[in-house]
């Protein structure tokens, strides 16, 4: 043999060995590790396990596992063995048969097994078309899940029905995955807390969503609130949100980002679907009754995004109505009643009526085409609009290049583990749920809210609180809460102001008491002047103004201990007095630690220096106000206002800012124009200085500055007035 014919059967023998290799890898792999349904209905008599979701539960049946014949004739005594199927059978076998001894027909004697036959499709938005028949037996079937992942080991089998061969899979184990995802390591923790610590975490979190949609930060926070939600016990913890404009502003690929970040989450698209197919609906099959499951129940725990909304019927909205609130669905058909429960968070995009807004500066709850009984399960409604200057356009173009030239794949296994370990349970300090209330109650007044509207603010402070990984839902975190839901109360033209932690306004009122009381007062009545003339702080502090009974009482009091410009006079019982103002910044240590300008140069209409008016006819906003501060426009806020990290330490960026382009002749400029249109001295245009925008109503004028160009001067230099009044 020579030296080449040796070394092609070597070539020969170790291909030979790799094909054998790799078949032994592909066998571990179908036993042991899973495959998935795809693969597995394309097999044809093998020991597998297949890896997939439950999207099809029937009733119960009976099937038959083995048989045995015993003759009752006294003179025979025939006995057969007992026979065991290797797979259970429906139950079309003889019911009788003859004696092998006499001849007599004997009844068969059975051996039942209870079933449940199961779908199974893989756990990808594309796998609705190949489905598994499976069959799980006696154990098994008392705890099947609709909208589980899970793992099945069994034998996979043909069988002829009605002229066709199928697979059908006959389940050994089942394994539901859910309940087995590996926990996030020490490591992993100990990297979110430090996460947590930097200067900003919410600002990191929200850049890290979507990065490749520009702007709409807005919306990106208010989706990441609803992937990681609030607790859900006795009440709903799921947000559900909904994202409303005109086509072309990336609403519906944000929807997409949200299914991508969490697991078993689904994408639907509203037009091609109709709330029964979205649901469930009872279908017969094989002469068994099968409930088949919708997108909304097999992202059960996760996200369904439902894609233009707006284009289903209101019959068919309405089949969402209990599973957005309830977090369960019943389906009757067949004389059958079915409760499916379905904890699923609704992610929801829609086109205004007609497309685009009627009024691209406050929009109108009949453009929504949305039920409004479920428009009120809606904790998060975002108004998307277009560009409204060419400034704007062209930093998004720009923005849209850059992009395009770094050609970044985003992942999102960081965010990803982030939100899953966020997933904490926050608790809500008391002062913080009295501003929730007092600001439902703000809402309750001008007929912005309903009843649910206060658990859906618990829901979002929550969340908001998860996001930051903070244990305590605090005052901080309750106004960021509050100057969301304030912006977003701007989309229909109403101003919401904030609440102000009742502690800080309380001590703010107790001092300027003190201070104007020209000797010293006792303590408990200065509590009872203050009551009687805020009803704010009458709730907060009750009807016992008792020191030692009351805790809030007690905060107020070592507030102002710690002034040094107060001296306690007396003890039992506590009498204080003023004794000058020894420290310029006294009366600004209410506020919680923020740095707030003293308003001798702020600008009323940008609001940029807090604490101001928009206008004279417009209500004060308060001035622990850190989003409006430094607030852009709104959908593209960059949300890094200044705030104290939850994690302790300060964030640098908390100095105040001077505020150069807010001058005091421009105060006056405002002023004469103010006064001229009080006299009556001819109706003047209001034209925008950053964009080709007019109008002859100052309040009009004064809400387009603060939504459009909250960070630039409202009115131009009085060289230019004269060119921009009519």
């Amino acid at each position: 043999m020579t030296s080449d014919s040796r070394e092609t059967e070597d070539e020969k023998r170790e291909a030979a060995r790799a094909v054998i290799k790799e078949w032994n890898r592909e066998q571990e792999r179908k036993k042991c590790t899973g495959i998935t349904v795809r693969e597995a209905i394309r097999l044809h008599n093998e020991d597998i396990v297949v890896y997939g979701i439950i999207v099809g539960i029937s009733e119960l049946i009976k099937m038959i596992k083995g048989s045995s014949v015993i003759c009752k004739n006294e003179g025979c005594n025939y006995r057969q063995a007992i026979k065991v199927y290797d797979f259970p059978r429906f139950g079309d076998a003889p019911k009788s048969q003859k004696c092998a001894q006499c001849d007599e027909d004997i009844p068969a004697s059975y051996d039942y097994v209870n079933a449940i036959a199961i779908k199974l499709q893989d756990d990808e938005p594309d796998a609705e078309l190949e489905q598994l028949s499976c069959l799980v037996f006696d154990k098994d079937t008392l705890c099947v899940r609709p909208g589980e992942i899970v793992r099945i080991q069994g034998h996979i089998d043909i069988q002829k029905h009605k002229g066709k061969i199928l697979p059908l899979f006959y389940a050994n184990s089942v394994c539901y995955e859910r309940f087995n995802e590996p926990e996030i390591t020490s490591k992993d923790i100990e990297a979110f807390k430090r996460f947590a610590k930097l200067p900003n975490p919410i600002d990191r979190v929200v850049s890290m969503f979507a990065p490749d949609v520009v702007n709409l930060k807005a919306p990106k926070l208010g989706i990441l609130r609803s992937i990681v939600g609030a607790p859900e016990r006795t009440k709903r913890g799921r947000i559900h949100t909904l994202l409303i404009g005109p086509p072309g502003v990336a609403k519906s690929m944000l929807a997409r980002k949200a299914v991508n970040t969490v697991r078993n989450s689904r994408y639907v698209t509203a037009q091609n679907a109709s709330g029964k197919g979205i649901t469930a609906i009872i279908d017969k099959e094989n002469d068994t009754r099968l409930v088949r499951l919708g997108a909304v129940p097999q992202a059960r725990g996760a996200i369904c995004a439902i894609n233009e909304i707006g284009r289903m019927d209101y019959e068919d909205q309405g089949f969402l109505l209990d599973v957005m609130e309830e977090g369960r669905f019943t389906v009757d058909k067949y004389g059958i009643h079915v409760n499916i429960k379905s904890p699923t968070t609704i992610v929801a995009t829609a086109n205004p009526t007609g497309v685009k807004w009627n009024d691209a500066f406050k929009i109108d709850s009949s453009e929504i085409p949305v039920l409004l009984t479920l428009l009120d399960r809606f904790d998060q409604i975002y108004a998307v609009g277009e560009f409204g200057s060419e400034e704007e356009s062209r930093e998004y173009a720009e923005r849209k290049a850059s992009m395009e030239e770094k050609n970044i794949v985003y992942n999102y296994n960081y965010l990803g583990r982030y939100l899953e370990y966020a997933t904490i349970d926050p608790t809500i300090s008391r002062d913080a749920y009295h501003m929730l209330i007092e600001f439902w109650i703000q809402l309750k007044k001008k007929d912005l809210a309903t009843n649910r509207t206060l658990d859906s603010l618990v829901r979002l402070a929550k969340a908001q609180a998860r996001l930051h990984l903070s244990t305590v839902v605090d005052e901080e975190i309750v106004t960021e809460v509050m100057e969301d839901y304030g912006q977003r109360m701007l989309q229909y033209g109403e101003i919401v102001k904030s609440i102000e932690s009742p502690r800080n306004v309380a001590y703010r009122e107790l001092l300027s008491i003190i201070k104007e009381t020209k000797g010293p007062i006792e303590f408990i009545e200065a509590a009872r002047i203050v009551c009687k003339g805020n009803e704010q702080l009458a709730a907060y502090f009750g009807k016992k103004l008792i020191i030692r009974d009351n805790w809030k009482l007690k905060a107020v009091r070592d507030m102002l201990l710690n002034n040094p410009s107060i001296k306690p006079v007396n003890d039992k019982p506590l009498v204080l007095l003023w004794t000058g103002d020894a420290n310029s910044q006294v009366e600004r240590s209410s506020n919680d630690d923020r740095s707030v300008g003293d308003g001798s140069n702020s600008c009323d209409v940008c609001e940029v220096c807090d604490g101001n008016a928009y206008s004279a006819n417009l209500p004060k906003v308060v001035e622990t106000n850190p989003i409006l501060t430094d607030r852009e426009k709104y959908n593209n806020s960059t949300l890094d206002y200044p705030r104290k990290n939850h994690q302790g330490g300060q964030n640098e960026d908390f100095k105040a800012a001077s505020h150069t382009s807010h001058s005091p002749a421009l105060q006056e400029v405002k002023a004469e124009r103010l006064e001229g249109d009080k006299v009556g001295t001819g109706k003047q245009k209001f034209s925008c200085p950053h964009c080709p925008f007019q109008t002859d109503t100052e309040n009009i004028y004064q809400r387009h500055i603060v939504t459009k160009h909250p960070c630039k001067p409202g009115y131009p230099p009085s060289a230019k007035l004269d060119n921009q009044t009519g």
